[in-house]
């Protein structure tokens, strides 16, 4: 396995981990450890992005690769949102609870496959 992949995995892991840190203070959040939660999110985002940039172009338009980024880009994006309305919420419905605390599963699996598809 390249360095990349293991980093972005660590990424992935310490934006779960920091999230469960939140979950478990809850509300109202602790503003440090929910901001920290925050910064590590964006960073993970900010790395792929830079990774995914660098990578051949030739591979990545490659179906497979196309379908995999357009997939985890939908994940984030669902992350972000959801995440914005539990903090902006004072009641958030179950909903969009369940749905923050699955997608980074989904997240962490499609990130992966797709540094291992344009082989970082």
């Amino acid at each position: 396995m390249s360095g990349k992949l293991i980093l972005s995995a660590v990424f992935v892991l310490l934006m779960i981990i920091s999230g469960f840190a939140v979950s478990r203070i809850g509300r109202p959040y602790n503003g440090i450890v929910f901001t920290i939660h925050k910064l590590i999110s964006l960073g993970t985002l900010v790395y792929l992005v830079i990774n995914f940039s660098r990578s051949d172009r030739e591979v990545l338009f490659s179906t497979p690769v196309i379908l995999v980024s357009l997939f985890t880009a939908i994940l984030f994006i669902s992350l972000f949102a959801s995440g914005g309305m539990l903090s902006a919420m004072k009641s958030p419905s179950v909903l969009i609870e369940r749905i923050h605390h699955i997608l980074p599963y989904l997240l962490a699996v499609t990130t992966l496959t797709g540094m291992y598809l344009i082989g970082i």
